[in-house]
C-alpha cells in the first residue's frame, strides 16, 4: 500500500549505489511517480547550478575565485553525469521486456512498485528479481498486510520450487519507538511470516532529513545532507545488508 516508504527507500538505495561507482536504473511503476519527479527535480537543480557557475566563470575573476568556482562546477557536473537514470513506466505496459533490454546496460535495476497481490505484473517481477523488499510501518495493523504477501510468496514458491528470489521485510519506525516495542514487532513477524519473508536486520527511522533531501532531488548520503550522520549511517548499514544478500547469490 502507499505511504510506507517504498519510494524513499528506492531512491535512497539508488543514490547510495551510484556513490559506490555502480550504474543504476530506477524504474518507477508507482502511480504517484515520486521517484521520477524527484529525479527530474534533481536534473533541473543541477543543470541550473552548472549554468550559474558557467556564468561566473565567464566573467573576469581573481585566480583564487576562478579555481574555487571551477572546482564547484566540476563537482556538480560529476554528480550530474553519474550513471543514474529514473524512468517512469506504466505497469500495464511491457515492463518485463523493457527490463531485459536494459539489464546489460546497468549493474543494478531497482523497481519502485506497489505489491498488488492480484496483478500478474507483481508475480512476474517476483520471479525475475534477485531481492524483493516489503516496507512495513511499525504497527501491528500495518503488519497485518503481510498476511496477503505471505500467502502470495508461498503460492509462488510452491509453483516455482527452483525460484531463487530472496524476499525480505523492512521495518520503517518512528524515532520514538522503544526497544521493547520494536522487539515485540519483530517477534510478531518472526512467529508468523519468517518462512516467507524474514525481516532485514536493519531498520529505517522516519527522519525529517529524508524528506528534505528528496525535495532537493538528492539522497541522504549526498554531500549537502551529510550533517544527517545518524540517518546516513543507518541507511548505509541497510545497504550493506542488502548487498550482502544479493552478492551471496553471485548476482547483481
Amino acid at each position: 500500500k502507499g505511504g510506507v516508504g517504498k519510494s524513499t527507500t528506492s531512491y535512497n538505495l539508488a543514490t547510495n549505489l551510484i556513490y559506490k561507482r555502480k550504474s543504476v536504473l530506477l524504474i518507477d511503476l508507482d502511480i504517484q511517480r515520486s521517484c521520477h519527479k524527484t529525479f527530474e527535480m534533481r536534473k533541473q537543480i543541477l543543470d541550473a547550478k552548472i549554468a550559474e557557475y558557467d556564468e561566473r566563470l565567464a566573467m573576469p575573476l581573481l585566480p583564487f575565485y576562478r579555481e574555487k568556482y571551477l572546482k564547484i562546477r566540476n563537482e556538480i557536473k560529476s554528480l550530474r553525469n553519474k550513471a543514474f537514470e529514473v524512468i517512469s513506466l506504466n505497469e500495464n505496459g511491457d515492463v518485463l521486456n523493457f527490463i531485459k533490454e536494459k539489464q546489460s546496460q546497468y549493474e543494478y535495476i531497482i523497481i519502485d512498485t506497489k505489491c498488488n497481490v492480484v496483478k500478474q505484473i507483481t508475480k512476474d517481477l517476483f520471479e525475475i528479481a534477485d531481492l524483493v523488499i516489503f516496507p512495513y510501518l511499525d504497527s501491528v495493523l500495518d503488519l497485518s498486510t503481510a498476511e496477503n504477501i505471505d500467502t502470495l510468496i508461498r503460492a509462488i514458491k510452491d509453483s516455482k520450487p527452483q525460484l531463487k528470489t530472496e524476499f525480505r521485510g523492512l521495518m520503517i519506525c518512528d524515532n520514538s519507538i522503544g526497544k521493547k516495542e520494536l522487539n515485540d514487532l519483530e517477534l510478531f513477524f518472526s512467529e508468523n511470516f519468517i518462512d516467507s519473508h524474514q525481516l532485514l536486520t536493519n531498520q529505517i527511522k522516519k527522519r525529517k532529513i529524508y524528506k528534505e533531501a528528496m525535495l532537493g532531488g538528492r539522497g541522504i548520503n549526498e554531500k549537502k545532507y551529510q550533517y544527517g550522520e545518524i540517518a546516513n549511517n543507518e541507511f548505509e548499514d541497510l545497504v550493506k545488508e542488502i548487498l550482502t544478500i544479493t552478492n551471496s547469490k553471485g548476482e547483481k
